[in-house]
C-alpha cells in the first residue's frame, strides 16, 4: 500500500473508531454519524448508507454494502440470520399499532406503506438514483410508512414522498412540517395556499 493509501485507511479508521480483529482485511460494521460512507449510496443495491445499518467493509478495495437481506446487497455466504418467531413479529406488531393509535400524524395526511406504490421501492436505472425522502433525503426500504404526494395526498399526482414511519424512528413528516400544512409544493414550487394577510391598508 502507498503513501496515498495508507494516509486514506488512517483517516477512514479515524472516522469510524469501532473495535475489529487486527489485520482483518473484511470486517462488519455499524454505521455511525462519523461513519465516512454514512450519507452516501450502497454501489450494490443503490440505498442510503443510515445510521445502525450494519455492513461489511473490505480494507483492500474501500467496498461497502450493506448485509440487511432485505436490500439485495446480501450474497449468502456469511450465512443468513434466523429469522423472528413468532412471538417477536406479534409484539412488533402490537407495539407499532400502538404508537399509530397514541400518535397521530400532523394534518390527517394518509400513511401507506412504501411497498404501495412501487415507483418508491424500484431499483436505480440507467446511472438515476432511487427516490429519496423529501426531508432526510435517504432511499425508501419496504415496509416504512410514507406520506406521497405532500400537496395532494388523497389522489397522488406524483411520486415524491416524505417518512412519517415513528416506530422505526422516522419522523420525517412532523419534522419536515410540524403543522401538517405544505404552502409550497417542494417539486414545482407552486404556491398551494393564499398567502397571509400581512395587514389592513
Amino acid at each position: 500500500m502507498d503513501d496515498v493509501g495508507e494516509f486514506d485507511a488512517a483517516m477512514h479508521a479515524a472516522m469510524d473508531p469501532q473495535r475489529e480483529p487486527v489485520g482483518a482485511d473484511v470486517v462488519e460494521r455499524f454505521i455511525q454519524e462519523t461513519s465516512w460512507w454514512h450519507p452516501h449510496t450502497c454501489t450494490t443495491c443503490g440505498h442510503t448508507f443510515r445510521v445502525g445499518d450494519r455492513v461489511r467493509f473490505e480494507r483492500a478495495t474501500g467496498r461497502v454494502r450493506h448485509l440487511d437481506p432485505v436490500l439485495g446487497c446480501w450474497t449468502g455466504s456469511e450465512g443468513r440470520p434466523a429469522p423472528p418467531s413468532a412471538t417477536d413479529v406479534d409484539d412488533l406488531k402490537a407495539f407499532l399499532d400502538g404508537i399509530d393509535d397514541t400518535w397521530r400524524v400532523a394534518g390527517n395526511m394518509p400513511v401507506i406503506a412504501a411497498d404501495e406504490d412501487a415507483a418508491l421501492l424500484e431499483p436505480p436505472l440507467g446511472g438515476l438514483a432511487r427516490q429519496v425522502c423529501l426531508h432526510c433525503a435517504h432511499s425508501f426500504r419496504p415496509g416504512e410508512l410514507v406520506v406521497v404526494c405532500p400537496c395532494h395526498p388523497q389522489a397522488p399526482e406524483c411520486h415524491y414522498a416524505v417518512h412519517r414511519d415513528p416506530g422505526r424512528g422516522l419522523v420525517c413528516w412532523e419534522k419536515w412540517r410540524p403543522t401538517g400544512v405544505l404552502e409550497v409544493c417542494p417539486v414545482t414550487q407552486r404556491r398551494l395556499t393564499a398567502p397571509a394577510p400581512t395587514g389592513s391598508t
